[in-house]
């Protein structure tokens, strides 16, 4: 046997009071929650730009390997027998740490997107690499604001 919940009536006096606690709990933080984040976001976009501002990307290029922190043989053309490449990057950062980005595309699908930390410096020396396939590429430096600071294009092609 199904016992069946009680009805409650409300007079116009409690609707209001029940509606105004919904209101008070619930619909009030989020408004105010809606006003306050866009406000947030531009002041962290603004400040992602600023930083972004400041870096100078002294040299770009991709290269067979990376050692003691200098590129070595940079070039443009690959084959799949070289099974990596390197982008190496220095960078002029004079104010505070800014994380940068080492976006890699490979047939104009984003293949990794790495994430590094930039320290303040006259010449911040940094590198990423990827295992590489036969295709089109391109690689870019982007900074927290997605401006494009740098870029190289490169082909992979299969040993002959």
């Amino acid at each position: 046997m199904r016992r069946s919940r009680p009805t409650v009536e409300y007079g116009e006096k409690q609707k209001n009071l029940l509606l105004e606690g919904i209101m008070l709990r619930y619909l009030l933080p989020t408004a105010i929650l809606t006003l306050i984040m866009p406000l947030l976001f531009i002041n962290t976009t603004a400040q992602a730009q600023e930083m972004t501002a400041s870096v100078e990307v002294i040299e770009f290029l991709l290269c067979e390997d990376v050692e003691d922190r200098e590129p070595v043989n940079p070039k443009e053309e690959f084959t799949t027998a070289d099974e990596r490449v390197y982008a190496y990057a220095r960078i002029h950062n004079p104010e505070e740490p800014v994380n940068l980005y080492f976006r890699w595309t490979h047939d104009g699908a984003v293949y990794a997107n790495i994430s590094l930390l930039i320290g303040v410096s006259e010449a911040w020396r940094t590198y990423t690499s990827v295992q590489i396939i036969a295709g089109e590429w391109k690689v870019e430096l982007v900074g927290e604001d997605e401006q494009v600071l740098a870029s190289a294009e490169f082909s992979v092609s299969l040993p002959e």
